[in-house]
């Protein structure tokens, strides 16, 4: 098995992971810039840009899975959430071994952001209500719909 060490740039603000620091760079200028004008009306995602926001309405709140896995038929919302669940269901290449326990991941973003929530304690994701922080945006999205 080859273990492969790839870069990853987390944007510090909210943790979201990138492969490239350019792609980084105009996340934090889209989705973080204080200059944004397009806010999303269900949470708190805004944009410089109407077709990112037009986007993310569309791939986060919408109830249409118009993604399906060709393997097994599970249907998505989102491309990225089918393509995850390809490479962490339907391919044997795991290649990315965390250095402090024994799992291992078929993702490089998979493995860091293992990493940061049980080896390193961070919770990104905190609810705007409470305070209280998660390792994982679906759990805060059921904090925020069990919790309230």
């Amino acid at each position: 098995m080859t273990i492969t060490k790839a870069k990853i740039f987390a944007c510090e603000i909210c943790g979201k992971e990138f492969g490239r620091k350019d792609n980084l760079g105009r996340h934090k200028i889209t989705v973080h810039s204080k200059s944004q004008k397009h806010k999303c009306p269900k949470c708190n995602f805004s944009s410089t840009r109407k077709d990112s926001l037009d986007k993310h309405i569309k791939e986060v709140h919408s109830e249409v899975k118009q993604y399906s896995c060709k393997m097994c038929g599970e249907r998505f919302t989102q491309k990225g959430s089918m393509e995850r669940h390809i490479d962490s269901s339907h391919k044997d290449v795991f290649s990315f071994a965390c250095p402090k326990c024994n799992s291992i991941f078929s993702r490089k973003d998979s493995l860091l952001r293992h990493i940061r929530s049980v080896h390193e304690g961070i919770r990104p994701h905190k609810c705007s209500e409470c305070g209280k922080s998660f390792q994982h945006k679906h759990h805060l999205k059921d904090h925020l719909i069990l919790g309230h």
